[in-house]
């Protein structure tokens, strides 16, 4: 899971709860990145053969051009709770096969992650 967001997320409290879920299996990873300065290569740190779930603000249309240069994006999956708008995330799936240079792993480098 990638979440894409100003502010960037606190991960530890959610990345807890997800390793309790999964009983400790590494099966899925949380990871989040700041909306500012998001460019379509920091996605390449993650495996090419692993299908993402990336949650973006609705309204950031930088950060969805961005992705679509690089991402077949399905339709997004809205919470169907009531958030306030400035709080909600949609959510992209996007299956390994889906993802296009410059999204694909990339040799050296990386991105630094908020862990």
């Amino acid at each position: 899971m990638v979440f894409i967001s100003d502010p960037v997320i606190d991960v530890h409290p959610p990345r807890s709860l997800l390793r309790l879920l999964l009983d400790g299996s590494d099966a899925m990873s949380l990871h989040a990145m700041g909306a500012t300065g998001f460019e379509p290569g920091d996605l390449a740190v993650f495996a090419p053969e692993r299908n993402l779930a990336i949650f973006v603000a609705p309204d950031d249309e930088k950060t969805l051009v961005a992705l679509g240069t690089c991402l077949d994006l399905s339709d997004p999956q809205r919470n169907r709770f009531p958030i306030a708008a400035d709080r909600e995330l949609v959510l992209y799936f996007v299956a390994a096969s889906h993802r296009y240079p410059p999204c694909v792993a990339r040799t050296g480098g990386g991105i630094a992650l908020n862990h």
